[in-house]
C-alpha cells in the first residue's frame, strides 16, 4: 500500500515542474532534466511495485 502512496507523490512535483515550465519560471535545459529525472523515479517506483 505505502509503494502506491509513492508512486502518486510523484505526480505532484510532475504536475508542478509542468506548470513552472508553461509559466516560464525555468530554463528549458533545465525544464528537460527535471521531466527525465521524474519519469526515471516513476519507472524505479512502477518496477518496485510489480516486484
Amino acid at each position: 500500500m505505502m509503494l502506491f502512496i509513492s508512486y502518486s507523490s510523484v505526480c505532484e512535483p510532475e504536475t508542478q515542474v509542468l506548470l513552472v515550465g508553461d509559466l516560464g519560471f525555468i530554463e528549458k535545459g533545465e525544464l528537460g532534466t527535471a521531466k527525465k529525472d521524474l519519469a526515471e523515479i516513476e519507472r524505479m517506483l512502477e518496477a518496485l511495485i510489480k516486484t
